[in-house]
């Protein structure tokens, strides 16, 4: 069992990294199709857009995690933070959030599943305690894959009062940088 008073410790990488299958592994596991990239093109992505970064989260020396930052101009999108299944639960994706928060110093932006599940409520309430908000303009995802349509989701913001006058600057800038899109 992993310490959970151990320092994280987080780590750039790039595909060349000998660890990043299992950033590959745990983004395919923990992500359902339609809210994540398929594995050439987040290849692509890793080692080619100066504006991404995934990182490994290791705790005691061994990987527990990951998380995808997308540093633009005046905010930070956290794309995708996944902890390993074996030890979900125990604070470590809480840590990795208090991380977050520590070192951007910009806005956070993050998308959330619309809490229409016991899990999905659980994931929303999870950021909503670590003083995330709700923005509540309608938010979709525009699809990763051609031929899917745009997903539903919550866009959530920390280190602002709110989104006023910022939401579509945000949006378009997602969804021209993230999804290669034009915002309609």
């Amino acid at each position: 069992m992993i310490d959970k008073k151990e320092d994280l410790r987080m780590e750039a990488v790039t595909t060349a990294h000998p660890r990043y299958p299992f950033i590959e592994d745990l983004l395919n596991l923990a992500f359902p199709r339609q809210e994540r990239r398929d594995d050439a093109r987040q290849r692509h992505v890793t080692d080619h857009n100066p504006l991404f970064t995934p990182y490994l989260i290791y705790a005691n020396g061994q990987e527990i995690g990951l998380l995808t930052l997308w540093r633009f101009p005046g905010f930070t999108f956290a794309e995708h933070l996944a902890i390993s299944p074996g030890i979900r639960n125990g604070g470590y994706g809480g840590r990795v959030v208090e991380w977050l928060k520590q070192n951007e110093k910009n806005g956070i932006i993050l998308e959330a599943e619309l809490p229409e599940t016991d899990l999905s409520r659980r994931r929303v309430a999870f950021y909503e305690r670590y003083g995330f908000k709700i923005c509540p303009k309608p938010y979709f995802q525009p699809p990763y894959h051609a031929g899917e349509a745009p997903l539903p989701l919550l866009l959530m913001y920390y280190g602002w009062d709110s989104l006023d006058g910022k939401f579509e600057e945000i949006r378009d800038t997602l969804h021209a940088n993230v999804y290669g899109t034009v915002s309609k």
